[in-house]
């Protein structure tokens, strides 16, 4: 019973591993204030509870039916919230994310901010994407509105002997610090840059999927957003069904693994007899970017282009580490403790784990030459197990003053890691 579940959730949205996303209570949404001609419509087609209820693309079309080349004016209009700082935010963004930002959101009905969203996601009825505004506040005030609830997805695995953490460096930094929603820091625009525009690609990768640029000249108007995508992907013209057409991932030992640490199932005997050495030697033998594109086809496809676009944009390089797993709310655990069992950084480099990023980039941004870029990738570097996870420079095995963190942001990252399990579908 519980494949049939999962079946059906999938089709509704990218993010659901086991709770109802679709639950939100969306009735505070305050309309864009930038009215456009679908102002009227926004609030109610992101709202909607059942697929029967989905608007035409005549009610809410994509951005980009109406705009090839998007401006910040064009993408407000299609920005609704739960509170007026959150609106703010968003514009502010939009003028300081890279440009290929705005192509993406062409093939999004609308953004939609919300104090209960979590996790971020992607619905394919309304072809909207729903942002944790976790990632985007600055001010204790803006904070302080935001819900606290944990992510659901935190206890998946927990009974597992690994934990697995996907995080971004930047010249052997953090972009930023992490903070917690229950602390009293407080940050600017620049520090929630990143992550910010690492969620938009992923979530707009999704939108992107079965809506590529390819298609929009074939979208029946008169159809649901939910309908048109049906007859995309029953020509089997999505960018999901093309990588795996092509470049399929073959581990069935992550396939299986990818269940429990991301759906929720529970764990077999011989998945708890796996050491992190076991599953890293694992993954590292398949051609998947991360972990997580073991979830599913359109997270596999997500994670090869944010990774992409992540070091195009902002050189940053993602690390893809096995952990002992630990008690996330202990604060006896040390930096010694804390030790990578296997890990890379810059996968990318990698010609197989390329190949297949190249496919999904030709698919959703056939204009953006990235040749010189691919060329210029060095080979990954593999981390020296029983490094520790506080080091952020692997040239060395040994925490410095300056490429190391101390166990308490260590922690916080790998806390971070999972309960957002990032930002994904």
């Amino acid at each position: 019973m519980k494949k049939i579940i999962l079946v059906l959730c999938w089709v509704g949205l990218v993010a659901c591993g086991g709770e109802n996303t679709n639950t939100v209570d969306y009735s505070n949404l305050l309309p864009p204030t930038d009215t456009g001609p679908y102002g009227d419509n926004i609030v109610r087609c992101v709202s909607i509870a059942n697929v029967s209820d989905s608007c035409t693309l005549n009610e809410l079309p994509p951005i980009g039916l109406n705009h090839a080349n998007p401006s910040i004016d064009d993408v407000m209009e299609r920005v609704v919230v739960s509170h007026s700082w959150m609106r703010e935010r968003m514009r502010d963004l939009l003028a300081i994310m890279p440009a290929e930002m705005f192509l993406l959101l062409r093939a999004t009905t609308a953004i939609v901010i919300h104090q209960d969203i979590r996790p971020a996601h992607y619905r394919l009825e309304t072809g909207a994407i729903y942002i944790d505004p976790g990632y985007l506040w600055l001010t204790n005030e803006e904070k302080a509105t935001i819900n606290k609830k944990m992510d659901f997805r935190v206890e998946y695995g927990s009974d597992l002997q690994f934990r697995e953490v996907g995080r971004l460096v930047i010249n052997n930094q953090y972009p930023a610090k992490g903070y917690s929603l229950t602390g009293t820091e407080e940050r600017t625009i620049d520090e929630i840059l990143v992550s910010v525009s690492g969620l938009f690609y992923h979530e707009l990768v999704h939108a992107n999927d079965c809506m590529p640029p390819s298609e929009y000249d074939n979208l029946r108007l008169a159809k649901s957003f939910q309908q048109n995508l049906d007859d995309i992907m029953n020509q089997d013209q999505c960018v999901h069904q093309q990588l795996v057409a092509q470049f399929p991932l073959t581990s069935s030992v992550w396939q299986g693994l990818s269940d429990v640490l991301y759906q929720g199932g529970s764990s077999s005997a011989a998945q708890r007899k796996f050491t992190p050495a076991d599953v890293g030697s694992e993954f590292g033998a398949d051609m998947a970017t991360a972990t997580y594109s073991f979830s599913s086809e359109w997270e596999d496809t997500a994670m090869a282009f944010e990774s992409v676009l992540m070091k195009y944009s902002f050189d940053a390089d993602l690390d893809v580490v096995i952990v002992p797993n630990f008690d996330l709310s202990s604060d006896d655990i040390t930096c010694e403790q804390l030790v990578i069992k296997w890990g890379q950084r810059g996968r990318l480099g990698d010609p197989n784990v390329m190949a297949r990023s190249q496919l999904v980039i030709a698919a959703i941004l056939p204009d953006l030459d990235l040749e010189d870029f691919y060329a210029a990738q060095p080979a990954p570097i593999q981390i020296t197990p029983d490094t520790s996870f506080c080091t952020l420079d692997y040239t060395s095995t040994l925490p410095t003053a300056d490429a190391s963190v101390s166990i308490t942001e260590a922690k916080q990252r790998v806390r971070n890691s999972v309960f957002k399990r990032e930002h994904r579908f």
